[in-house]
């Protein structure tokens, strides 16, 4: 029994492209609520300067299902700096991943959530965060947060 619990304790994962020896004043967080989107919002905080700023960005034509405001308020105590610091900017845009693509090319720094889906419906369709990644021409940080050896075995069957 010791040993299963173990493995439920695994760590989280961060994925960094490009960051050197750069400082971050300004920081995108594409957020759509998924389950690494807290997570992603965190390791920006982080790695931003103390007087940075995080824009936490939603974009589509249907942004109504996902409050990004809300969900700053409820996480804000993740941040480790001023919640003030972080502002909220919605596109109603198609084409998400070309959008957040072009509005990051304001930004020193780009942290997105990895996404959780299953590996074969991935395989028929590149998520929008690998999209994003495959894409992306700066300093990159993608996140997964750990979901234990019980749910990595559950999205493989």
């Amino acid at each position: 029994k010791a040993e299963e619990a173990d493995w439920d304790k695994c760590t989280n994962v961060a994925v960094m492209k490009d960051l050197g020896n750069k400082e971050f004043k300004k920081v995108l967080v594409p957020l759509a609520g998924g389950p690494n989107a807290a997570l992603a919002l965190e390791y920006a905080s982080i790695l931003a300067e103390k007087d940075a700023e995080i824009v936490a960005l939603t974009v589509g034509s249907d942004t109504s299902r996902f409050d990004i405001r809300k969900f700053i308020e409820d996480n804000k105590s993740r941040l480790h700096i001023a919640p003030e610091q972080v502002t909220v900017k919605v596109l109603f845009k198609e084409g998400i991943v070309k959008s957040i693509l072009e509005e990051a090319e304001n930004y020193d720094l780009l942290v997105l959530g990895a996404t959780n889906k299953p590996l074969l419906s991935r395989m028929a369709k590149d998520p929008i965060p690998e999209r994003v990644a495959r894409e992306c021409n700066m300093p990159f940080v993608m996140v997964k947060s750990s979901a234990g050896i019980r749910n990595w075995i559950r999205r493989w069957i």
